[in-house]
């Protein structure tokens, strides 16, 4: 999918509604942004600290993990594959997106301002953004290994028991206190509980575990 110059910018509903979208995540890549999937241009990139390696769970494959390009969250890492989203690293209150629009990765920048809906339609079609990504998904576990020194699907299925555990020891304390970001990741788990049943619930009983000996 080219992105064929498919970005639009409405400075007045962002500032009404205060970047929603940025604070929720940073914004992900479509192939075509990437100029180079070159080992070296990859690495570059990656290493540049503003870009992470995350994991989509969507039913455009079977319920099966994608391995993405997206803009680096707040206190994340080069490889994020499974996390409770924080804003954008770049992004600020005062300031909003540095980047201009034409850097701006396309499925942030191909957002149809909308307030009603919370900017949640896109000029790109998410199942088509995801096929493309699908014939570069060697390529990205080559590089979770690099940064992590295991396979994808380990680094995968640990991150969802360590987010399981925090989101689930949070919510359980003290629900109200959840971000955007925790809220989503238990709306997320009841799909992913065929593939994931036993590191969702191994998070889950670690959370309750220590909350029941914190009371002792």
């Amino acid at each position: 999918m080219e992105n064929n110059e498919q970005k639009i910018e409405n400075n007045s509903l962002c500032a009404k509604c205060g970047g929603l979208c940025c604070q929720k995540s940073g914004c992900g890549f479509i192939v075509s942004d990437i100029k180079s999937f070159k080992f070296a241009d990859m690495k570059a990139l990656l290493d540049e600290g503003n870009i992470s390696i995350k994991a989509v769970f969507t039913p455009y494959r079977a319920n099966k993990m994608t391995m993405v390009l997206k803009m680096r969250s707040v206190d994340k890492e080069v490889v994020d594959l499974f996390s409770a989203s924080t804003a954008c690293k770049l992004w600020t209150r005062e300031k909003g997106c540095p980047l201009p629009l034409e850097l701006r990765p396309s499925l942030g920048a191909g957002l149809i301002p909308d307030l009603q809906e919370e900017c949640s339609r896109n000029l790109y079609d998410i199942e088509e953004v995801i096929n493309d990504w699908e014939k570069h998904q060697d390529s990205l576990a080559k590089f979770v290994k690099i940064y992590t020194g295991k396979k994808a699907r380990d680094v995968y299925e640990e991150q969802i028991e360590v987010t399981c555990y925090k989101v689930y020891k949070k919510f359980l304390k003290d629900r109200k206190s959840l971000t955007l970001g925790e809220s989503e990741i238990l709306k997320s788990i009841p799909c992913m509980e065929t593939e994931f049943k036993d590191v969702i619930l191994l998070g889950k009983y670690r959370a309750i575990k220590e909350l029941n000996e914190e009371k002792i």
